[in-house]
Order: structure tokens, then sequence, then C-alpha cells
């Protein structure tokens, strides 16, 4: 299973159980899709539902979960990391959050196989590109389209580009 970071929890806020967090990711509609927010305590995983959230300034919000109804819950979950199981995007057919989804695959080339795992994606206005780390610890950018990516297989996390050129270019 790989976890998938979208928040972490700064300190209780007020006194019926909000939380004060920083956001994880760019996109906060993840998280109004994906309810379901998971944790880790004492090495047992756990979840809450997320109930509310909404914008405080820059990247924190004001979070509101289910069952957490006191400061005193809210506090003891200062400093805690929450996810999403990758699972659950990938049992979805839609690609709306593809970006997030393919970090950790792995990624092959056409003519040299298997080139590395897929590290982020810079998104910029214009472009995406993929940041691939090779197993011999080398990055390699690949502009995320149709000429270089060549296909996505979610169900293997695999993605097959056709780049020899333009890692050759970054070697």
């Amino acid at each position: 299973m790989q976890k998938f970071f979208v928040l972490k929890v700064l300190k209780s806020y007020g006194k019926k159980g909000d939380i004060l967090a920083k956001l994880l990711i760019e996109d906060i509609n993840l998280l109004k899709k994906y309810r379901k927010l998971y944790f880790s305590y004492k090495g047992e995983e756990r979840s809450l539902k997320l109930k509310e959230i909404r914008r405080r300034g820059g990247k924190s919000y004001i979070v509101k979960f289910e069952n957490i109804d006191s400061k005193e819950k809210a506090e003891s979950l200062k400093g805690f990391k929450f996810y999403l199981k990758t699972e659950e995007f990938l049992e979805e057919d839609k690609d709306e959050y593809l970006e997030e989804i393919v970090i950790g695959f792995d990624v092959f080339d056409e003519k040299l196989g298997n080139i590395g795992k897929v590290e982020d994606v810079e998104k910029s206005q214009f472009l995406k590109r993929l940041h691939i780390r090779s197993k011999g610890g080398s990055l390699f950018l690949i502009p995320w389209v149709e000429q270089y990516v060549k296909k996505i297989d979610k169900k293997n996390k695999r993605i097959i580009t056709d780049s020899k050129d333009l890692i050759d270019l970054q070697k």
C-alpha cells in the first residue's frame, strides 16, 4: 500500500475540536472527494472522516473531523500527517488526480527498458514534467506530453515512454 500524504496537523483551533492544518497537496478538491483520511498511531493505521475544511490563509486550513468535538481531542492530533491510500485512486477509472497517483511508478522506455521511478511531477502553467530517479541516482526530466509518455498502466504501476533522446541529452 502506498501512502499519499495530504495534510499535517499544526495545532488545535478554537474550543470545538477544529484543527489548524497545513495542506500538503495542490488541489483541495482531492480532500473533498475522498473524505476518509488515514494516519498512523503507535504503528496502527487509523482513520477519521473529514467533515469540513476551509481556507485560513496560504496553505493553512481549518479542518473539522467527525467525532473530534473538543479542544483536547483536537490537540491530541498535533503533528500527525494524514494520508490517502493510492489504491482508492487506482480503483477509479477517472484520471482526475493522475499526477499524484503516478509518484512511485516504474518508468520503462521503449528502447532503454527500466529507467527508474517517478519521484515527483512538476506542474507549471503550460507543462507537466515527470521527475524520474534512476537506480544509479541520476535525475531525468521528461515532459508529460503524448510525444514522450506513451502509456500509463495504473494496474501495474508503470509508465511507458519514448524518451531515449531526452535521456541521452541529460546524461
